[in-house]
């Protein structure tokens, strides 16, 4: 498939620089990313967000509450899918990866949908000097079940 025409987005940030083409029907066609590097962090306790982060546990916790578990797991559930059925196709490219003070190297892989039940995560690829990790697997959508 030629794809043609895209939209590009140029991060440069102290967490990443990189570049990220959406394709117009991005489901199919998908987004590739290409990064120099990208550093992600967790927010550190004092940050802004941490109370955005304590808001959100206790509107969680009240919806719990309030309502139950099950309805709670049921919206949970629900998210989940929604997420499932959003992610597009991906092909992920960074020069050097890092996750908090995991170093991952050169990182690689594809994200591909095989039908709409199964994503399937190919040639992931993580090499940083003589060490290498690779991978290749499936995230199957479970199936709702009657209530």
């Amino acid at each position: 498939m030629i794809r043609k025409n895209w939209w590009l987005l140029q991060f440069n940030a102290k967490e990443t620089r990189s570049q990220v083409k959406i394709f117009p029907d991005w489901l199919e066609q998908g987004i590739d990313v290409n990064a120099d590097f990208i550093n992600l962090t967790n927010q550190s306790e004092n940050e802004p967000n941490q109370q955005a982060n304590k808001a959100e546990l206790t509107s969680n916790e009240l919806l719990k509450s309030e309502h139950g578990n099950n309805q709670y797991d049921g919206q949970q559930a629900a998210l989940t899918e929604d997420i499932f059925d959003k992610i597009p196709k991906l092909n992920f490219y960074c020069e050097r990866c890092q996750v908090n003070n995991l170093n991952l190297g050169k990182v690689s892989f594809s994200l591909s949908r095989t039908d709409d039940n199964v994503i399937k995560i190919e040639n992931f690829k993580a090499k940083r000097e003589q060490a290498e990790f690779t991978f290749s697997g499936e995230w199957k959508k479970n199936k709702k079940q009657a209530q």
